[in-house]
């Protein structure tokens, strides 16, 4: 033993617990610091739309989009995001609740910032106050001025604008109608002429539009001028961004509490609880980080800037007009566009906001800038000779996060050689000119390029940790190949996975396999259990605190990688002990019985964890961002279980013996080694594998798809709200399995169909005996457009009729298109169990926490959209809460949208009500579409939740998502449920940026404009029951598919090199790979075998076995029965070649010898970790049962193949074999 450094030893353990309790446990706030995954406490799902375009035609463009963000978001697979594709340009994504700690100071520091700018004045406040009555206008001022003098200053001028603007409005409105007008301020020739018979000359007419455009500009800039005295919100949020050492946050800070003294107390509330979250906040805390990291296509490019001429400062006119007038989107033939500036006080250098106000932007020496609303843009050479652009073939080699020489955060960055050398050329041609550094087309930092530039640079700026960190994870993870858009189609919380109460039942089973590992180490070492018992209980502490350290989210799978882990630990104590109890018996004294016996343990616990190390090498590596999180969490779990179960452990047993505390090494001893002739019996063992085998294959082949679930299938994605809370995700899920029945029953009355011709060209009429129109048209519509049948829009049903007809192609005849439908009776049978087994769980809008019960998410593997909606409908129609249809005038120009070319709404639409006005600035070239005389009336918020939703229904889930706002006309009266103001009148107004009016009306009304008028049209001609029903592709692709299987044959192929060098022969490794594929295939062929034996059946109900399928968990579960066979079988490996000896030859009787002398260590620990798993999948609940059921089946099937199949596999082909 090595008591001499004992001290050293307990001193290096104990620093090692307290870092773990200190990284694992936060003290202040009473908590751990554990993150739960998606499946333990569910999280948020939002869906992204892709701007997709100019790349409508790649097929493949989402799955590309999506596998490039995982890598930029989570490129090691710890932070358990959910991707998934929806129909051909959407992604959704689901990301697990942030702790509540962290969502309570996130809350109160949000809150803290909403009451500081609630002090701002709102546009519609402050119009809302200057239309009023004159004896009712001054008291709302004063209200809105709080005190603020100049403020009321400003709102009397705003409101003296605002009487000007109206009277030039009704005096062109009386002289359009032939009205005599008051006197203008006109040239004496204008005022004098004598009106026409139908009222005021042209002339005169002109000069009323000219006085109501400059009345208008002038009430505009009023309104401007007082709003401009607001706290300026993204600036300020800019500066919070910045490191707390930073200059300019300093002296901003400064001179914002100078320009608004009477808020100063509000400024520092907010600087403190913004400190306080932002130090306790991981790298992906809510939707706003993820938003965040999202955010653009990662395309750095380098770019020359414009220069200015002093000589010519009017150079640049037309490029500033183009941008105040349309933005920043070049125009064809433009040399020189603009570029947004991230943050302006570190692009300028400057100290302060003050300084940049003082900035004379438009007449700046180094850089041509403008700005259009609170943004500033720099203008830059559009040429592909004045820059370093995406798609010249070059790439980034790395990004960093480093310090500028000033000590501010920056990254480092390294381009490629063939970057290196455009990026020579490029500043060796443009000495002394402005480069700047682009990322996503936003402009970060420029400077004169004073001589050339290779393959290194640097960005700077004023960059928080965060930023630099969302720069260095968007540049490593690539460029893609288009963006998503910023603002998501939908945002939801989502329940656990698992369910509330499966969950509950998971952690109980837990405390119950804790307790029953505890008593069995106890139970049967006595002491010796009690210093496994610790060793284990501090693996279990430090792979926790590993867990917290990364930021990793505790999941069903990374509970598979510790559960191995705990397994390993335990099998490793065994080993150690059961080496002792030879010792024993060999006589050995005390002392020698504990040092032999962790000495020839060491090499077994050595080769088998390195072994398994290996595959988490590999998994993490190769494999697919699915599984890396299980092979990071499990690689932690073996080198914490070398350090616990080796040099923990012997540590205690020096203590032990040290203070004389260990007396006799005591253990019972129940399982004596046993004198099987396990080579004699290979070929049984062989054949009975074979069929096993076999048998499971055959099955897995027969069920083909149906063995897959939805991670690997795809399939639909409903959303429901009820008109009440009472039910819960088990009353639902029954419902719709009860529902089930009935479509099921459906299905077989297809075969029956009769098809016959209808009453006009390619109409057919369709009957199916006792099933109902909306049901015939779910189970016939989709196959039929799949088969390219249908014509589109080609179904009709009729009221009271029980049967539909339909427009099918030219060619189609009603033979064919009744055989089709007959045909559809499996398929029908099969839609209507997998619907029967849908996942229910809750889902709250983000911010609406009283929705909570009101609004469940069903997903199921079936891919029929429009059978699952009429499965539901069946199922809860009853306590749906439906969307009623409205009825409505619609006003345009002959039924068609209105162009927005005007900044208020009241000049772009005639017969407005004269109090309504509203600023439509940032929807000029869009597109107006006005709803009148709607009944029932609808609130603002009901209908753009419709409109919303409607993009995720069937028909328009290809329709892009566009900005928009809707503008409340005529109010209703009254209120609805949730507290909103109703409308009988609303416009729509949206814009995109793709299509402007003036551009090219034609495709402005065909491509923009008319299609949206289209969707708002069937938003409110629809009755929606269901708020969303969308089709989603595989979460797990082929090309994850593909490097996931890569991953696996490569940790096989690293196996059977390491096992050969560390046995000296091939045939070790070949016989460990054959053994884990066994197990694997065997356990494949149980959950196969679930779906004939479990489902409801008698047999299945008793065993608690459910139709079972292949999902990340099942994976999770197959991956840690690699690490327990080869764990299994390395041991055995390790007693053949001790038997062995130096003579390198191995015999039958060799290998008989080595498997019984193990046998007590083989079902010790394998006893142990089948008591775990079977007390998790009797208790814990039916959502984890299906990996509990092959962890259980392929641990059996690990212990055998240990034993009947690798040993004996080491003489298959040797020659001279004798039988002993």
């Amino acid at each position: 033993m090595f008591e001499k450094n004992l001290a050293q030893r307990l001193g290096l353990i104990g620093v090692v617990v307290v870092i773990a309790i200190l990284a694992l446990f936060d003290f202040r706030d009473r908590k751990l610091n554990l993150r739960p995954g998606l499946d333990i406490a569910g999280g948020v799902s939002m869906i992204f739309e892709i701007d997709d375009e100019g790349m409508q035609d790649n097929p493949n463009l989402a799955e590309e989009m999506k596998t490039l963000l995982q890598k930029r978001v989570d490129p090691h697979g710890v932070y358990d995001l959910k991707w998934r594709v929806h129909g051909r340009n959407r992604i959704e994504v689901q990301m697990p609740l942030p702790p509540k700690d962290a969502k309570r100071l996130q809350e109160e520091y949000l809150k803290a910032e909403e009451e500081l700018f609630s002090t701002n004045l709102k546009l519609s406040a402050v119009e809302t106050a200057v239309r009023m009555p004159v004896a009712q206008r001054a008291d709302e001022i004063r209200r809105l001025a709080a005190g603020a003098a100049e403020r009321e200053q400003l709102l009397t001028a705003a409101a003296r604008a605002y009487d000007t603007y109206d009277a030039a409005q009704v005096d062109l409105r009386r002289a359009r109608a032939g009205e005599a007008v008051k006197p203008l301020e006109l040239p004496d020739e204008i005022a004098s002429a004598p009106a026409t018979a139908s009222g005021p000359t042209p002339q005169q007419l002109e000069a009323l539009e000219a006085a109501r455009r400059d009345a208008q500009e002038a009430y505009e800039d009023a309104l401007g001028a007082v709003l401009a005295g607001n706290l300026d919100a993204t600036r300020f949020k800019d500066i919070l961004e910045m490191e707390d050492t930073s200059a300019i946050r300093r002296n901003s800070l400064a001179e914002l509490e100078g320009r608004h003294p009477q808020i100063k107390d509000k400024i520092a509330a907010v600087l403190e609880k913004h400190r306080t979250w932002r130090q306790s906040r991981g790298a992906l805390d809510g939707p706003a980080d993820l938003q965040r990291l999202l955010r653009g296509a990662g395309v750095l490019e380098f770019r020359i800037l414009a220069e200015p001429n002093p000589d010519n400062m009017t150079k640049f006119d037309r490029y500033r007009r183009q941008l105040l007038e349309i933005g920043p989107r070049p125009r064809p033939g433009d040399e020189e566009g603009w570029f947004k500036i991230d943050n302006p006080l570190a692009f300028f250098y400057l100290n302060s906001p003050a300084e940049l106000a003082a900035m004379d932007y438009k007449n700046h020496r180094s850089f041509v800038v403008e700005k259009r609303g609170d943004t500033f843009y720099v203008l830059g050479r559009l040429g592909q000779e004045f820059g370093l652009l995406h798609g010249q073939n070059w790439q980034l080699k790395r990004a960093m996060i480093d310090r500028d020489q000033q000590g501010r955060l920056c990254v480092q960055f390294q381009l490629d050689q063939s970057g290196g050398g455009l990026f020579e050329d490029l500043t060796r041609q443009n000495l002394q000119k402005q480069l700047c550094i682009l990322l996503d087309g936003t402009a970060y930092s420029a400077a004169v390029i004073q001589s050339k530039i290779s393959t290194h640079g640097q960005i700077t700026g004023d960059f928080s940790l965060e930023k630099v960190s969302y720069l260095v994870q968007t540049m490593q993870a690539g460029a893609l190949p288009a963006r998503l858009k910023e603002t998501p189609l939908s945002e939801r919380t989502i329940g656990s996975s698992l369910g509330e109460a499966n969950l509950n039942k998971a952690l109980y089973s837990g405390y119950i396999a804790g307790c029953a590992v505890i008593a069995i180490m106890i139970g049967y070492y006595f002491l010796c259990g009690s210093v496994a018992v610790a060793a284990l209980a501090l693996n279990v502490l430090l792979t926790l605190a590993i867990l917290a350290m990364l930021d990793a989210r505790m999941t069903l799978d990374g509970i598979a990688g510790i559960i191995l882990s705990i397994g390993m630990t335990v099998d490793a104590n065994v080993l150690i002990y059961e080496r002792m109890r030879e010792e024993k018996q060999r006589g050995s004294s005390l002392r020698l019985i504990v040092k032999n016996g962790f000495d020839k343990a060491f090499s077994t616990i050595f080769d088998s964890n390195i072994t398994t190390l290996l595959i988490c090498v590999i998994i993490y590596y190769v494999g697919s961002e699915e599984i890396k999180g299980f092979g990071l969490t499990l690689g932690w779990g073996i080198v914490l279980n070398l350090f616990t179960s080796v040099f923990v452990s012997r540590t205690l047993f020096s203590l032990l013996l040290k203070y004389n505390v260990l007396k006799d090494v005591k253990m019972m001893h129940l399982i004596p080694p046993p004198t099987i002739d396990w080579y004699g019996k290979r070929k049984m063992f062989l054949a009975i594998s074979t069929v096993v085998i076999a048998s499971g294959l055959a099955l897995t082949w027969f069920r083909g798809k149906d063995l897959l679930d939805v991670e690997f299938r795809g399939g639909v994605n409903a959303e429901l709200e009820l008109k009440q809370r009472g039910l819960n995700d088990i009353d639902i899920a029954r419902k719709i399995t009860d529902a089930s029945a009935g479509l099921k029953s459906d299905a077989a009355k297809l075969a029956s169909a009769t098809v016959e011709p209808g009453d006009g060209p390619s109409t057919f009429i369709v009957s199916i005996p006792g099933v109902d129109q909306k049901r015939i048209a779910a189970f016939i519509i989709e196959p039929l457009e799949d088969a390219s049948l249908l014509q589109r829009g080609g179904l009709d049903m009729r009221a009271g009729e029980d049967r539909v007809r339909i427009r099918a192609k030219e060619s189609a005849t009603a033979e064919q298109l009744q055989n089709l439908i007959r045909g559809l009776t499996a398929a029908g049978a099969g839609a209507a169990d997998n619907i029967a087994r849908s996942a229910v769980g809750s889902v709250v809008d983000l911010g609406n926490d009283a929705e909570k019960g009101l609004i469940w998410n069903i997903t199921t593997i079936e891919t029929n959209k429009r059978l699952v909606q009429n499965a539901i409908e069946t199922a809860v129609g009853q306590d749906l809460r439906i969307q009623p249809r409205i009825t409505y005038v619609f006003r345009g120009q002959e039924g068609r949208p209105v162009p927005i070319t005007d900044s208020r709404l009241e000049n772009v639409l005639s017969g407005l009500p004269p109090e309504f006005s509203a600023d439509v600035t940032d929807f000029r070239e869009g597109a107006a579409l006005w709803f009148d005389d709607m009944s029932p009336p609808q609130s603002v918020q009901t209908v753009k939740t419709r409109l919303k939703n409607m993009r995720l229904q069937p028909g328009y889930q290809d329709y892009p998502y566009r900005p928009f706002e809707i503008l409340g006309v005529k109010p209703a009266g009254g209120k609805d449920e949730s507290g909103q103001p109703l409308y009988s009148s609303m416009v729509v107004v949206l814009s995109d940026a793709s299509y402007r009016y003036s551009e090219d009306a034609d495709r402005w009304l065909s491509e923009f404009a008319g299609k949206e008028q289209t969707l708002a049209m069937a938003t409110l001609d629809s009755e929606q029951t269901l708020r969303k029903v969308s089709q989603f592709k595989p979460q797990i692709a082929a090309q994850s598919q593909t490097r996931a299987s890569l991953a696996l044959l490569l940790s096989w192929a690293m196996i059977i090199g390491y096992v050969w060098i560390r046995f000296g022969r091939p045939s070790y490794g070949i016989a460990g790979v054959i053994a884990l594929v066994h197990d694997v295939l065997v356990a494949l062929g149980c959950v196969a075998l679930s779906g004939v034996i479990g489902g409801g059946g008698a047999f299945g109900s008793v065993l608690l076995i459910d139709d079972f399928k292949i999902s990340m968990p099942i994976i999770a579960a197959f991956l840690t029965i690699i690490g327990f066979s080869i764990n299994d079988t390395i041991v055995i490996f390790d007693r053949i070649r001790e038997l062995r000896g130096r003579l390198g030859v191995v015999t039958p009787r060799i290998i008989n010898d080595a498997v019984n002398q193990c046998m007590a260590r083989t079902l010790l620990t394998s006893f142990t970790v089948l008591v775990v798993l079977l007390a998790m999948y009797i208790f814990g609940g039916s959502s984890i049962r299906g990996f509990n059921y092959a962890m259980f089946l392929g641990s059996i099937s690990g212990v055998y193949s240990t034993v009947a199949i690798a040993a004996p596999i080491l003489l298959f082909g040797a020659k001279d074999v004798q039988e002993e």
